[in-house]
């Protein structure tokens, strides 16, 4: 007041003094704001130089950088308006202070801007963007050649700041978002959430994977870097289940265009997963068994393989299943006093042998955040690395293991759960059912024309949305998880590719396009996208299902499980 004062008795306008206040706290944030800024701007640069430009890396091992460029960028941008007013009434002297980042919040990148992206909807239930918005967002990945993106440098730029912004809350969730970026950070999970959700999704409308697969294909190579390393920091696995999840989809994929679309996506995807981790994720003796080796886990999936066929019997997968569900809710039951075991151990883990006729000679399980990591010890140095997440889901199990057993996540369940349970068992315990329905079993069944006649009714695939799967990685999520729009059928088929090709014959069983064809086929009923006819009469309780020339006849035991009892060509089957 008495500065004021006496500029006012100098003749000097209090207007004029207000100006000269405001320009000078102005100048003052400006100054902060862009020394923080130009802050984050050096720590990425020490980023890609210390990881050679490798996006992924940059984004788990980096100093993470990026909401500081957002949040500077963001407020210097908001500043401008102040700052040029002041400048044009004389309070601020000398050149306009501007900054070039700025820019980038507002240009267009294929007809959209990162401001555009702020302002898109998400479904507060289902957290999904509209299909429209993720067209748009698909365009800005887009390019007429592979060469396109990197030809504009402020385009490719762009981009770089969305992997790095939606990737980093993952790999560094010890750091806040600030507030101002909440609706950003939503909108950008959400997009690539939609896709994570496809990489793990297995039990998806097959019909929807193509459009998927082309969609992936032509944002290549930086929508495929994008998901690949949001992917693995949003699910917290290691680079040996994100190389396998992509492997397994790969290797479970119906028809040979399907293979082949996810065989051209390896080479973005692979280098991608190899990258995906932190120094500090497992403790130092224990980070090799993060990482990926195709060779080690081809020869442990050898040795597992004899062990497995002794429990692909109709009785053991049917008790396999349900024995799984039940170590499961007692796994979630006592997960937190695992846990605190765990940490009380002098390595922060756990070890244990599973069981004598084992081929693993012990596990280790050790913490990975929410994750948890079980490693498979065997002779002569050879291991197999699974993880289990929140939600129960189990990463890391050999891709040629799931398609020859379909069901053989139950059996690693049951193996490396059980052992560790041993000791929290109680009297409220799940009770695990281990006997088969006593719906029978005919053998000799032979298909005539007077089967079509007898059609009792058709089992339609239900109408339903997308299936989208569930995450919820760390006890706060900072965005809600995405919930599943429908529930899934729950249907359990008893079968394996040897079992299949045994009922081919052996003759066409060496066509393996047609065992594919047929496991393809199983798998579509167990999720409900085929409709499959139930008989009645004297073949009452047996389902029929199409695949191709061919015709799957099923034994229905009850509860949601069936037997596969025949498979024929359709000309043998009328």
């Amino acid at each position: 007041m008495g500065a004021m004062g006496k500029e006012k008795r100098q003749g000097v306008h209090p207007q004029e003094v207000r100006n000269r206040n405001r320009a000078k706290k102005a100048l003052e944030t400006f100054d902060k704001l862009k020394e923080t800024n130009a802050a984050s701007c050096n720590a990425r640069q020490t980023a890609i130089e210390e990881h050679n430009g490798d996006i992924t890396a940059i984004t788990f091992r980096g100093k993470p950088f990026i909401y500081d460029f957002f949040s500077t960028t963001r407020e210097l941008r908001d500043l401008m308006p102040t700052m040029q007013t002041l400048y044009d009434q004389g309070a601020i002297v000398g050149t306009n202070p501007s900054i070039k980042e700025t820019e980038l919040l507002t240009q267009k990148f294929k007809g959209l801007s990162l401001m555009d992206i702020e302002n898109m909807k998400v479904d507060p239930e289902t957290h999904e963007l509209a299909p429209e918005d993720i067209r748009r967002l698909n365009r800005m990945f887009r390019s007429q050649n592979l060469l396109g993106l990197g030809k504009d440098k402020t385009h490719t730029y762009a981009l770089e700041q969305l992997i790095y912004f939606a990737s980093q809350q993952w790999t560094h969730p010890e750091i806040g978002v600030p507030e101002s970026l909440k609706k950003f950070q939503e909108n950008i999970t959400a997009y690539f959430d939609y896709y994570t959700s496809f990489l793990t999704d297995f039990k998806r409308d097959p019909s929807n994977e193509v459009s998927m697969i082309i969609m992936l294909a032509l944002g290549r190579p930086f929508l495929s870097t994008a998901v690949g390393t949001y992917a693995a920091g949003r699910l917290n696995i290691t680079p040996s289940s994100a190389a396998k999840l992509h492997k397994q989809r790969e290797t479970l994929a119906s028809g040979i265009n399907l293979k082949l679309a996810w065989k051209g996506l390896e080479k973005y995807f692979l280098p991608v997963f190899k990258q995906a981790y932190r120094n500090d994720a497992l403790p130092k003796d224990l980070e090799q068994y993060q990482h990926y080796d195709e060779g080690i886990d081809s020869i442990a999936a050898d040795r597992l393989r004899h062990y497995i066929q002794q429990t692909a019997s109709t009785e053991e997968q049917i008790q396999r299943k349900d024995e799984a569900k039940g170590l499961m809710e007692q796994w979630v039951k006592h997960k937190r006093d695992i846990v605190r075991e765990m940490m009380q151990h002098p390595k922060k883990r756990l070890e244990y042998q599973i069981s004598e006729n084992h081929p693993a000679e012990k596990v280790t399980v050790v913490r990975n955040r929410d994750t948890f990591v079980f490693i498979l010890h065997f002779p002569d140095n050879i291991h197999l690395t699974l993880e289990l997440d929140k939600t129960g889901k189990l990463f890391g199990v050999p891709p040629s293991l799931i398609k020859a057993y379909p069901h053989v996540s139950d059996t690693f369940i049951v193996d490396i759960l059980k052992p560790l349970l041993e000791k929290y068992k109680t009297e409220d315990a799940p009770k695990i059912s281990t006997t088969v329905s006593e719906s029978p079993i005919a053998s000799g069944f032979e298909p005539s024309a007077e089967v079509t006649q007898e059609e009792d009714k058709v089992i339609k695939p239900p109408k339903r949305k997308r299936l989208v799967q569930a995450f919820t990685i760390f006890e706060l999520d900072p965005l809600p998880p995405v919930k599943p729009l429908a529930s899934k059928v729950e249907r359990f088929v008893v079968y394996s590719e040897d079992k299949i090709r045994e009922l081919l014959g052996p003759k066409v069983s060496r066509q393996q396009s047609v065992v594919d064809q047929m496991l393809s086929a199983i798998n579509d009923f167990e999720h409900g996208y085929i409709r499959a006819w139930r008989l009645r009469g004297e073949y009452s309780g047996i389902t029929r299902i199409r695949a191709g020339d061919y015709r799957i006849f099923m034994n229905d035991l009850g509860n949601g499980n069936y037997l596969i009892r025949e498979i024929t060509n359709r000309k043998d089957a009328y």
